[in-house]
């Protein structure tokens, strides 16, 4: 059975953008087409998308993944920040999360649109398809990624073939595994009607 739902997120995050660093409220809307019957992976689903809107995207600075001074400089003060493939327009912002949403849902839902609108932007709403992201935004960047990833990394790929991943690893820390082993119960259970 497949079904069709919208659900609305509002966030706040910083923006650096040429030479400036400024902080913006986004409010986006998903078109979910619902993929799995399982209510269990439906859930993990959902709660995936709001880890990564409120506690990945929330309080993050977005920033084009070219201006690695800057990235360091916000790095080694604790700060969070996302890296973009492009300056941190509005599309662009909303284009790189409905892929990152999509990846972490891994077809359980299927965000097929997003309506991204900032304070910044006038609240103009930028409505994009996951095919336009798809199309534009090809490769293996952290936006195609099952974690919860917001930063590229670029590395040396003779350093990458020797590293090994284990992709839901971050996902067991936080309880948002598709199927969570059943835990055993020291619960022992007597049946006093020795008919049962």
């Amino acid at each position: 059975m497949s079904a069709l739902i919208e659900k609305d997120f509002d966030f706040q995050a910083g923006v650096y953008f040429q030479n400036n660093f400024v902080l913006n409220t986004y409010s986006i809307t998903l078109a979910i087409d619902v993929n799995t019957d399982s209510i269990a992976e439906q859930n993990v689903a959902m709660e995936r998308i709001k880890y990564l809107v409120y506690e990945c995207f929330e309080s993050c600075i977005f920033v084009d993944e070219a201006e690695a001074e800057i990235i360091k400089k916000y790095n080694d003060v604790g700060l969070k920040v996302c890296t973009l493939p492009d300056e941190p327009y509005d599309q662009i912002v909303a284009l790189i999360v409905i892929l990152k949403l999509n990846a972490v849902c891994e077809s359980r839902l299927r965000i097929e649109e997003i309506v991204l609108t900032s304070k910044l932007s006038d609240d103009i709403r930028f409505k994009e398809r996951l095919e336009t992201a798809q199309e534009n935004f090809k490769g293996n960047s952290w936006y195609h990624d099952v974690t919860p990833n917001i930063v590229s990394n670029k590395k040396d790929k003779k350093d990458k073939d020797k590293i090994v991943k284990i992709k839901n690893n971050e996902w067991k820390s936080i309880g948002l595994l598709w199927n969570e082993p059943a835990k055993k119960s020291t619960e022992i259970i007597f049946n006093i009607d020795p008919e049962k």
